[in-house]
């Protein structure tokens, strides 16, 4: 991990290409990574095969807003 006040550089980023639901098959791509350091691609594809779930069943929808503050 970075630190806090670490550049932020532009030319790396996901891109999610699926949403949580979505139906998915073997071989679609979850998301594409944009990288400029190979030494870390392994590192950020590892956690990023953590991040998914894929199951058979469609799970259950949540409110895209939790709540309003100082409305």
């Amino acid at each position: 991990m970075r630190k806090q006040d670490d550049t932020i550089d532009p030319a790396v980023g996901i891109v999610l290409e699926k949403k949580i639901g979505d139906a998915v098959k073997s071989g679609d791509a979850l998301c594409t990574v944009h990288y400029n350091a190979d030494a870390r691609l392994k590192e950020a594809t590892a956690m990023l095969e953590d991040s998914f779930v894929i199951r058979e069943q469609e799970p259950p929808r949540t409110p895209l807003v939790r709540k309003v503050v100082g409305a």
